[in-house]
């Protein structure tokens, strides 16, 4: 028997075990939960920048529309 073998049946058994109901109950609450947690708490504030990033912009272009059409009006006035 090859070391690959083993290897796979080993995997296979811990694969198995984990998919029970109370088993990943357990990994959910112990492994992933804080690591959404943490990585949740370490990626706010850029997710908060973009945000604010993004209105500012979204603010800058509309006063550069509402310009653009103020001088154009004034043009046509003319």
């Amino acid at each position: 028997m090859n070391i690959e073998k083993i290897a796979h049946d080993i995997l296979f058994k811990i694969i198995r075990v984990i998919k029970k109901e109370e088993n990943m109950k357990q990994v959910h609450k112990e492994l992933i939960s804080p690591l959404v947690n943490y990585t949740y708490k370490k990626i706010y504030p850029y997710i908060v920048l973009v945000f604010c990033l993004l209105i500012l912009t979204f603010v800058i272009i509309i006063i550069i529309l509402l310009l653009i059409l103020k001088l154009y009006l004034k043009k046509k006035i003319k």
